[in-house]
This record gives structure tokens, C-alpha cells and sequence, in this order.
């Protein structure tokens, strides 16, 4: 919880009422995504006088490459936030990739502001793998009640609230309608259809 990622330097081009109108400055930009620093700071100010916290910082750590998420925890360890996950999309992370691309399975998207679950399956080209890139890009992966979701919101509410898992994974050979069956069960026993989750059918 104490370390942090470097993401660069800004420079304040315009400061508005509500707002700073800023553009990312060549300054330490070689350092972008690799320095870590080790800072205990838990404020949630929106902003504050950097030059205080100085003393406090330490370098944590210089990485070789700039950092493009965590190592793929194995199919039971995950718990994927939406911005992790575009990031995953947008960095390709081949561990990722390769493991979420070689399953078919059944996953839970968790809205963490309302309590409602939305069951989905993967069971195409690509697995699971495929199926979260839709919902990277788009925010509800073409899904009615998600789609709805994203319409009267946006995508910063997407981005707050909603986290992936895998719920059962199964290997490329299963048959499309196990699968299929089994999302119906999980929809069954998490309560996602109607008032308390985010699947219509």
C-alpha cells in the first residue's frame, strides 16, 4: 500500500476553477512506469504541496522495464479491477494472454457500488481471453443490462465499480453447451437474474 508508481512530471498550462489544464513534461520521463517509491501517504486530497512529502520519499525500486501489470496469478486468483484489465488489453501481457486464450469457462463481473453480479461464459475463439477484450474496450462486452449500465453512466463508473473473476474454467475440447449450462447454474445460484444482478436471461 506504500509504494508507489512514477508517472511523470506535468506541467500546469492553465489552472481553471474546477480544474488544471496540464501536459505530461520530457522531465524524468525515462522513468515513467519503472521507479517505485515508498511513500506512507493514505490522504485522499485532491491536491496538496508535493515539496512537504519529499523527505518522506524513498526509492523502492528501479525496474528494467516499465511495470504493464501484475504476473498472472493462476486461474483461482483472479480479481481483476476494470482499469486492470484495460491495461491487460492494452499491453497484450503475454502471461495473461496465453493462459486467459488457451480456457473456455464461465466468469462473474462484480459491481462493487451495488452489490449486483452480472454471469457470463466464454466459449468462442480466443476463450476468456477474447471475451474480456470486448469488455475492455467497450465497458459491457455488448451485454443488454451492462450495455444500459454504460449508456446511463459512462465508463469512469465502469472503471470504479466493476471486477472480473473466473468462476470455473474448463479446457478448449468441452462442449459449447456445458459450458452453457453451466453459466445457467451460476446465474441460478448467485441470484443474477433480475433485482439482485445484471443478467436478463
Amino acid at each position: 500500500p506504500d509504494i508507489w508508481l512514477f508517472t511523470g512530471i506535468f506541467d500546469v498550462l492553465e489552472r481553471k476553477p474546477d480544474q488544471y489544464v496540464v501536459s505530461r513534461s520530457a522531465e524524468g520521463a525515462a522513468f515513467i512506469g519503472r521507479l517505485k517509491i515508498r511513500h506512507p501517504y493514505r490522504d485522499r486530497s485532491v491536491r496538496l504541496n508535493f515539496e512537504n512529502h519529499y523527505p518522506l520519499m524513498q526509492v523502492s525500486e528501479l525496474l528494467a522495464e516499465p511495470y504493464n501489470g501484475r504476473a498472472f496469478p493462476g486461474f483461482d486468483g483472479i480479481d481483476l479491477s476494470f482499469a486492470e484489465l484495460e491495461n491487460l488489453a492494452r499491453t497484450g501481457r503475454a502471461d495473461w494472454m496465453a493462459a486467459l486464450s488457451s480456457i473456455k469457462g464461465i466468469y462473474l463481473i462484480s459491481d462493487i457500488l451495488t452489490g449486483k453480479r452480472y454471469v457470463g461464459s466464454a466459449y468462442g475463439q480466443g476463450g476468456i481471453w477474447s471475451r474480456w477484450r470486448e469488455y475492455a474496450a467497450t465497458g459491457h462486452g455488448n451485454n443488454a443490462e451492462l450495455r444500459q449500465l454504460v449508456m446511463d453512466a459512462d465508463l469512469d463508473y465502469v472503471r470504479k465499480a466493476f471486477r472480473f473473476a473466473v468462476l470455473e474454467h474448463r479446457p478448449v475440447a468441452t462442449p459449447d453447451q456445458i459450458i452453457l449450462d453451466r453459466e445457467g447454474f451460476w446465474k441460478t445460484i448467485l441470484l443474477t437474474r433480475g433485482a439482485f444482478g445484471n443478467n436478463r436471461n
